[in-house]
């Protein structure tokens, strides 16, 4: 979900998990890079939705529970801000 206040959007709280019916179940568990793989894709879809995207991101927050997960997630997090940076 968003909040939009004028010009500005809020989103907090994405997380690598999809939707299976009502349920909401955990993406490829103990995979950090596919799970920030769908938070970016459902960021996507979120900010699509108001019509904003993933270019229009200016603070990025992400909390991992494990440190050594962190740099394949910054691979992640550099293939989407590489495809927003190229439009």
């Amino acid at each position: 979900m968003a909040v939009k206040a004028g010009k500005l959007v809020f989103l907090a709280g994405q997380l690598g998990v999809e939707f299976i019916g009502d349920k909401r179940m955990i993406v490829a568990p103990g995979n950090a890079e596919r799970q920030i793989e769908t938070i970016f894709n459902n960021m996507r879809s979120v900010l699509e939705g108001v019509d904003a995207g993933l270019e229009d991101i200016c603070w990025l927050q992400i909390f991992v529970t494990d440190i050594d997960d962190r740099l394949s997630m910054d691979q992640v997090r550099r293939r989407f801000s590489r495809a927003r940076s190229s439009k």
